[in-house]
């Protein structure tokens, strides 16, 4: 039997901004964006279980879901589109505040995928 597609709690933001909230897998933790860039991402295949990972080289915390065909990437690089070399930073600090408005793209990164051409793929 399938695993049952969790869930996203709907709820509208401070700014009266449609947002969901995601359970991650295993954490006792919700990760929170906009509605439509759920919408979009679940719509192009990105996997509605995401959890929570921390970067052992720095030991911070960030979200993953799993892409088909390819393999996990990190949600706020799936919903900016960051490519290769670019960095994606949390404005308030909070790695599980994945609103837009909240992600920064910068060119300091070291990331060697290409999300914004990986999304394309698999809209096509």
């Amino acid at each position: 039997m399938p695993k049952p597609q969790p869930q996203p709690e709907h709820f509208t933001d401070e700014q009266g901004q449609s947002c969901v909230r995601v359970r991650l897998s295993r954490r006792d933790a919700c990760a929170e964006l906009y509605a439509e860039d759920y919408a979009a991402l679940t719509a192009s295949g990105v996997s509605p279980f995401w959890f929570l990972c921390w970067n052992k080289r720095d030991g911070v915390q960030y979200v993953r879901a799993s892409v088909p065909g390819d393999n996990k990437r990190a949600v706020a690089r799936l919903i900016t589109g960051a490519g290769k070399g670019e960095q994606v930073t949390h404005r308030d600090g909070n790695r599980l505040n994945l609103r837009r408005d909240n992600l920064q793209v910068s060119r300091c990164g070291t990331a060697s995928v290409d999300c914004a051409a990986l999304l394309a793929r698999l809209a096509a």
